[in-house]
């Protein structure tokens, strides 16, 4: 809690868990100097304390400067405190630690990141080998094509991918070979398909 100046008047025990800092290191300190991580550009900060002497609660995301000099992550909520008059008399910050959360975001992103990286170099792959693959679900007998496979056997996003659409893309001579094959090893034993046709 701080007066109508952001000068500190209370903190709770979790503040100096969160902090570092005791109750005698901050009371009567103006809260900016205590937490201010520098990363709030003083037009952010002016809009915000703005808010707050207009009597707003105020709720944002932002990092704040612990004792040792490291920055934590806060999630900050700041209500004023008024008098029976309406007239405000202090604040009432609440600060969350959202540090774990942030890494985690972070970790998600960049994993994220790799991962469509990591797509874009297989398809890349595919394409120079010409290697394409389909996908077919066991359930309804359709399948989904890689663009690969789509631009070998030259069909588009309209074409119907059921059983018949893939027999013909089957060559003629191998077509009832090639049935035979899909519905009993394929369709009715969930084989992996290794067998060798022309198209």
């Amino acid at each position: 809690m701080t007066d109508i100046e952001g000068i500190i008047t209370y903190i709770n025990p979790q503040f100096s868990k969160v902090y570092g800092s005791s109750a005698e290191e901050v009371l009567g300190k103006v809260t900016p100097r205590i937490l201010k991580s520098g990363q709030l550009s003083s037009e952010e900060s002016g809009y915000l304390w703005e808010m707050i002497l207009n009597k707003e609660s105020v709720s944002s995301e932002y990092k704040n400067r612990c004792k040792d000099g490291t920055s934590i992550d806060i999630d900050g909520n700041v209500d004023p405190i008024l008098d029976e008059g309406g007239e405000i008399i202090g604040f009432l910050g609440i600060h969350r630690d959202i540090s774990d959360r942030k890494r985690t975001e972070a970790d998600l992103i960049l994993d994220k990141e790799k991962a469509e990286e990591s797509e874009k170099e297989l398809k890349y792959s595919q394409k120079i080998a010409r290697i394409g693959f389909y996908i077919l679900d066991f359930k309804t007998g359709l399948w989904t094509s890689s663009e690969m496979l789509d631009e070998i056997f030259g069909i588009d996003k309209d074409y119907v991918r059921d059983v018949e659409g893939w027999l013909a893309l089957v060559h003629p001579d191998f077509q009832a070979e090639m049935l035979e094959y899909f519905n009993i090893s394929i369709l009715n034993n969930h084989d992996q398909f290794n067998k060798q046709y022309n198209a």
